[in-house]
């Protein structure tokens, strides 16, 4: 595909190619044959970069969420149970609980009283804080970067121009990091945005304490959260590769990206079919990879950690276990799981890049220059020929 050229262009004109079907749109087996070829074939040239794109935070975004608490299965113990031995340790352990707690509002009480330090803790704290979002913005930054060096590459690669040096792709990029920054951001807002949204009236029914309206509509807004998402996901996507392959700005890729995603919706559910289930599929595989290279691991540590117990003795032996443990499975099985990583979004971001190419291979029209003189050009003048009279 060639990338859109024109800025002020609106409309998107289909490729003519396509099938009338669309479900014969996309021929998925060549289609994942040409992405494990470009991988594969130029894994020294991207596995680097997929790497640093994996390490500065990736492509997606996950929430989690985790929850502890302690519980005492049988209610408050009374020591009616207990032995004398045991109500005194849980007698000197409420103690010092108590002690624990006075010194430390007794060490607060100080902090409050002595402004200097706590003008210090505060200031301290500012500066731990700006310098926190200064240093998340600057990897934020790297990582757009590396997601426009990744996507060209793959670009130049797709389009049988593999020579092409990554000095000549960083200077074709500087600077548009910029614009994929704000473009994320201005996603994220609408993610955020539309999740308050939806929540808003089940959090105040919850609020109301009217539990049957807000178990309604928490499900009704779980259903149109996920659809929305799902809609703000794919829009984002056919966003970011016109604005990373073209030289479009932020609102006219956000316009291309709804158009294509909104004639193609069909098809890119569909893609995303295919992209879960080998992503179900790659995950089982690297299960069992991990699995089998942990025996090996753990047979050669084992063999490695005998020999140094003999020779080092038994005094040593749970520092021996541990080093070794560490530097032959534990290290080993991280760079793995990097590698694997990086490698399999990296296999993703082609896959759509190939699907972006295939059902939006879209050209902005651009309007057709006439030339100079023909605006000015006044239509000849026929001579008026006279017939002789006969």
């Amino acid at each position: 595909m060639s990338a859109p050229k024109s800025s002020g262009a609106k409309k998107l004109s289909p490729n003519k190619k396509t099938p009338e079907s669309w479900l014969n749109r996309i021929d998925y087996p060549k289609l994942l044959q040409k992405t494990a070829r470009i991988f594969w074939f130029n894994r020294k040239r991207l596995i680097g970069i997929a790497i640093l794109l994996l390490l500065t935070g990736g492509q997606a975004v996950t929430f989690n969420s985790s929850f502890s608490g302690n519980f005492s299965g049988g209610g408050p113990d009374n020591g009616q149970n207990n032995s004398p031995a045991e109500q005194s340790q849980s007698w000197q352990d409420s103690l010092n609980q108590i002690e624990s707690q006075e010194n430390f509002k007794t060490e607060f009480r100080k902090l409050l009283e002595d402004k200097t330090k706590l003008y210090s803790g505060i200031a301290a704290g500012i500066f731990g804080v700006l310098l926190l979002i200064i240093l998340v913005v600057l990897v934020f930054g790297w990582n757009c970067h590396l997601h426009l060096l990744f996507v060209n590459t793959v670009k130049y690669l797709e389009a049988g121009k593999g020579n092409q040096s990554k000095k000549f792709i960083k200077h074709e990029i500087r600077g548009r990091w910029k614009k994929l920054f704000w473009l994320r951001v201005l996603f994220g807002l609408m993610y955020l945005g539309s999740l308050a949204l939806f929540m808003f009236p089940a959090l105040f029914f919850v609020w109301q304490k009217s539990w049957p309206a807000a178990i309604a509509m928490g499900g009704f807004a779980l259903l149109a959260i996920f659809i929305v998402f799902m809609i703000i996901s794919y829009v984002f996507r056919y966003s970011f590769f016109y604005l990373a392959t073209g030289s479009l700005g932020i609102k006219e890729s956000i316009d291309c990206g709804y158009e294509v995603f909104s004639k193609f919706w069909k098809e890119s559910v569909l893609a995303s079919l295919v992209n879960l289930i080998l992503g179900v599929a790659a995950m089982f595989a690297a299960v069992l990879f991990f699995f089998l290279c942990l025996i090996g691991l753990a047979i050669v540590a084992t063999l490695v950690g005998l020999i140094i117990y003999l020779v080092a003795g038994m005094t040593h032996a749970v520092g021996i276990a541990i080093v070794v443990g560490i530097v032959l499975v534990g290290i080993p099985l991280l760079i793995a799981a990097i590698v694997l990583a990086a490698s399999w979004q990296g296999m993703v971001v082609i896959f759509w890049y190939l699907i972006f190419n295939q059902i939006a291979g879209c050209k902005v029209p651009e309007p057709e220059k006439e030339p100079a003189l023909a605006k000015n050009k006044k239509p000849a003048i026929k001579p008026v020929i006279q017939k002789e009279e006969e």
